[in-house]
């Protein structure tokens, strides 16, 4: 049986189907999903629990405090930490960052787009890395210290809101992957009854409204913005936003976001527009993977399970499956572009772009990824050190290990 919804809003299918919509422990049920214009299913996606973050802390904390891994406990030895790091500026305003590339969407890069996005890397990274100790440490000080390095962007008044995506297309790339980032983070300090709650509260209004600033903007439906990684992007920062803000229309938004991403691939699992990357067709199949992940836990957590959800015949899994494969021979890509594929240094073990296996690995029981966890994974745009997120307290997964649900 499957339930039938409209579509979302710019997708380029006529009609999306939702099978085997599993409620974490609950079994499967069938839900279709909030839009405008569809009554309100007796299950709909809402926020339980804006302090739920994508992780349980407090558990989290407390295994921490004993592991024998290796990986976690050289993560936990190397810990930075937001205390004593200065506060970087917002970027100024109306300032136009060039594209990544020099030419098209991909070859060589630009470096001026780089270091122009500078602010949004280092907002990132100071709010992650105060996270990430919060985390270990339980230090009220580091998730204040994240507080007030956000209030200096909150009261800028125009940071992560000042743009047209149509004439700012990389201030919006960048604002977006920056209000993902950041709600990650908030979402792990946000529960510290030591906070000035007020100052917490306004971090998260700002964060709000600049998500939904996000998912608002559109460069057209031929852009390929609306189908792309980007588009997934969009879910992940309409998801985290929507939870530590517990606004159910920005938190269904994002999860809609998912279910039409799985959508998006093809019969081997491929998203079509990362595809014409050229020699970058895996590295953007890994990238558009992340946000979906995240969305995934992110859901999880307020208790959707939505790892097993299918659309058009695929999973989430499908995708992971097929980057796998092309890892291990890269010659699969040249179906869709003749051009070598560039596998240093994004895609070698222990890189950012792979952070989001160790979620992955833990969730699904998935074991194959075990060899690009050779270091502790760290990626400002998944809220921090995923390897001190998931990673196993006793060491690596063993093999055949399974979870609660596991990927097709």
């Amino acid at each position: 049986m499957t339930v039938r919804v409209k579509p979302y809003q710019g997708n380029r299918f006529s009609r999306i189907y939702f099978k085997h919509f599993a409620l974490a422990g609950l079994g499967v049920l069938l839900i279709p999903l909030l839009i405008p214009g569809v009554d309100r299913a007796e299950t709909p996606l809402v926020v339980r629990d804006a302090n739920a973050s994508f992780l349980d802390v407090a558990a989290r904390r407390q295994v921490l405090q004993n592991t024998q891994n290796p990986l976690l406990r050289d993560a936990l030895a190397n810990l930075k930490g937001c205390v004593g790091t200065p506060f970087p500026a917002p970027p100024p305003h109306g300032q136009d960052i060039p594209s990544r590339y020099k030419s098209g969407s991909h070859g060589e890069l630009n470096p001026l787009e780089h270091q122009l996005s500078e602010p949004y890397y280092k907002i990132q990274e100071i709010a992650a890395q105060g996270a990430d100790k919060y985390l270990a440490t339980g230090d009220p000080a580091e998730a204040n210290c994240v507080i007030q390095a956000l209030l200096l962007w909150v009261q800028d008044k125009a940071a992560l809101l000042d743009y047209n995506a149509k004439d700012d297309m990389v201030v919006w790339f960048q604002s977006t992957w920056t209000v993902a980032s950041l709600s990650l983070s908030v979402s792990i300090i946000r529960s510290e009854p030591r906070l000035n709650a007020a100052d917490r509260d306004h971090v998260i209004a700002w964060l709000h409204s600049a998500a939904q600033k996000a998912v608002s903007e559109s460069r057209g439906p031929n852009s390929g913005t609306s189908t792309n990684n980007h588009f997934f992007w969009r879910g992940l920062a309409a998801t985290a936003a929507g939870v530590i803000s517990g606004d159910n229309k920005l938190f269904a938004q994002g999860v809609r976001t998912y279910a039409t991403a799985i959508g998006e691939m093809d019969d081997q699992g491929a998203f079509p527009d990362e595809m014409e990357r050229h020699e970058l067709a895996m590295h953007y199949q890994a990238f558009a993977i992340e946000p979906l992940v995240m969305i995934a836990e992110l859901a999880y957590r307020q208790g959707l399970n939505i790892y097993p959800l299918e659309e058009r015949g695929h999973r989430l899994s499908d995708a992971v499956g097929f980057l796998r494969r092309a890892l291990a021979d890269p010659s699969i890509i040249k179906r869709y572009t003749p051009e070598a594929q560039q596998i240093d240094p994004d895609l070698q073990p222990g890189s950012a772009l792979l952070s989001w296996t160790e979620l992955w690995a833990v969730r699904t029981g998935d074991t194959t990824w075990q060899t690009y966890m050779v270091k502790p994974f760290f990626d400002s745009r998944l809220g921090g050190c995923t390897t001190l997120f998931a990673a196993q307290v006793q060491g690596p997964l063993s093999t055949g290990a399974t979870s609660s649900s596991p990927a097709k």
